[in-house]
């Protein structure tokens, strides 16, 4: 009974287990993708003691695994991995979201008089906000982990404790190479406010900020290089428009300072008008941010997943849908938080409930309507029946992928890679190389990065090609294993 009255708590396990139904049922109806094949892979061989390997790429080159992302936090998953096995990196990911929700509560207790009402509403703005749908209905990424850390090291900083913000600090930066950079931002603008308002400067936290940035630094330029073999950090290729390195895209954006203009309406690439990045500028400023003018100095926060966002040339980041606006989820709570706090006692709560409401309608939109590239409303859509239906025959899929052995070579469709782990080497296909099997979901689910009318080609020239038999055909799969010479 002392449970049901804890509103906070009713809160977290609601969304928690909302949060559920979206990213578990979807992985068990394989509609999750590559991005958490290749953590499961990279986890698998971590288990078999070797140097994790990324082999998922759609061009075709094989490198380590931290080349691709630098995240090795992954070496912290593996103990829950021996556990939970293949759904691992999904659990890992709806615990970080929700947990998050503790530090989002706290801080709005401590800004807030502690006022457990605007706490509440200041938690549900939080779990509702679209960014943690879209990333939960796409798959699976260490951004996302990364970015519920800033609650806490947020909440570890106003509270001095110093030990805890180094704990945090060090998590986030191992989630992924360009996020010491936004530490450094975002520990650099709560630090400055905590001086302007009790003048305490924490020389520890713009010890670690400063920390935090070096570290990047480094990996972006050196580290990641070394990894993948090349001059410059192949990450660049969505920047390369801007320049070859991150001193010429720094450089550049100085010396003309109207790319940063046109890149908030704009597609870089080709000048080409970018509808959504104004959908995602309306769903920010709907969803709290119209509450930035209480602490303009906030604005800096957003500045890194911003450019990261804005100035690439790949379309897919410039919206709301995918895992590329969850950096955006903690931010917009941080602007709601201390603008209430600087807001007329008397509307507090009409404004944080208002601002409950405007970001639920913004989360509706974005579940129901196609408001940018690869949407994925099949996957997000955990109130309608059709979300629990699978689409697919899984019992028979299922059972045919056990006709390929472990650790053999395979090229599979991108949403049998999350299950098809086990092994050094795994292919996104249509890239084939020297696999000996090759496992492909026929209903055009995933034919990315080919069309629909490719893929079909693809698999009809297989039948021909006499490389090839076929081992397994229904109705929703077909295996094929490499003839023997």
């Amino acid at each position: 009974m002392v449970l049901l009255k804890d509103k906070k708590l009713i809160i977290s396990l609601l969304f928690f287990f909302l949060f559920c139904l979206i990213a578990i049922v979807n992985h068990y109806s394989l509609r999750t993708f590559f991005d958490l094949g290749m953590i499961n892979q990279a986890l698998y061989q971590l288990g078999n003691l070797q140097n994790p390997l990324f082999t998922l790429g759609i061009d075709g080159k094989d490198m380590p695994f931290l080349a691709t992302h630098f995240s090795p936090i992954i070496y912290l998953y593996y103990p829950f991995f021996l556990i939970f096995g293949h759904l691992t990196p999904t659990l890992i990911q709806i615990l970080a979201i929700s947990l998050a929700g503790v530090p989002i509560y706290k801080l709005s207790l401590l800004f807030l008089n502690n006022n457990k009402t605007l706490a509440n509403y200041c938690l549900i703005h939080f779990y509702l906000i679209w960014g943690i749908y879209s990333a939960l209905a796409f798959d699976f990424h260490n951004n996302v982990i990364g970015s519920m850390m800033v609650p806490w090291l947020t909440l570890f900083l106003f509270q001095k404790k110093n030990y805890l913000l180094i704990i945090a600090s060090l998590l986030m930066v191992m989630c992924m190479e360009t996020f010491g950079i936004w530490l450094f931002t975002v520990l650099l603008i709560f630090i400055i406010y905590q001086f302007k308002h009790n003048k305490h400067l924490n020389k520890i936290a713009l010890l670690v900020a400063f920390a935090a940035l070096v570290y990047s630094l480094l990996v972006i330029n050196f580290v990641m290089p070394s990894l993948q073999n090349t001059a410059q950090n192949l990450q660049f290729g969505r920047y390369s428009h801007l320049g070859g390195s991150l001193a010429e895209v720094f450089l550049n954006l100085i010396k003309h300072p109207k790319i940063i203009v046109e890149g908030l309406f704009t597609n870089l690439k080709d000048k080409s008008f970018a509808i959504q990045k104004i959908i995602f500028l309306l769903f920010l400023f709907f969803s709290g941010c119209f509450l930035i003018y209480k602490n303009p100095l906030f604005i800096f926060i957003f500045l890194v997943p911003l450019a990261l966002k804005f100035l690439s040339n790949d379309s897919g980041l410039f919206g709301i849908y995918h895992q590329y606006s969850i950096e955006f989820v903690p931010l917009l709570s941080m602007v709601l938080i201390f603008g209430l706090n600087k807001t007329n006692f008397l509307i507090r709560e009409r404004l944080a409930l208002a601002c409950c409401a405007l970001t639920a309608v913004c989360t509706f939109a974005s579940l129901n309507f196609s408001l940018g590239e690869y949407d994925y409303k099949a996957n997000s859509s955990f109130y309608k029946p059709v979300h629990f239906k699978p689409g697919l025959d899984l019992g028979s899929v299922k059972q045919s992928l056990k006709l390929i052995p472990i650790d053999a070579k395979v090229s599979a469709s991108s949403c049998l890679s999350p299950y098809l782990f086990q092994r050094r080497y795994l292919y996104h296909f249509p890239i084939i190389k020297d696999a000996k099997y090759i496992a492909i979901i026929k209903n055009n689910r995933s034919t990315w990065p080919i069309s629909e009318e490719a893929h079909q080609q693809k698999i009809d020239l297989l039948k021909k090609s006499g490389l090839f038999k076929v081992i397994s055909d229904q109705k929703d799969m077909i295996i094929f294993k490499a003839k023997e010479n």
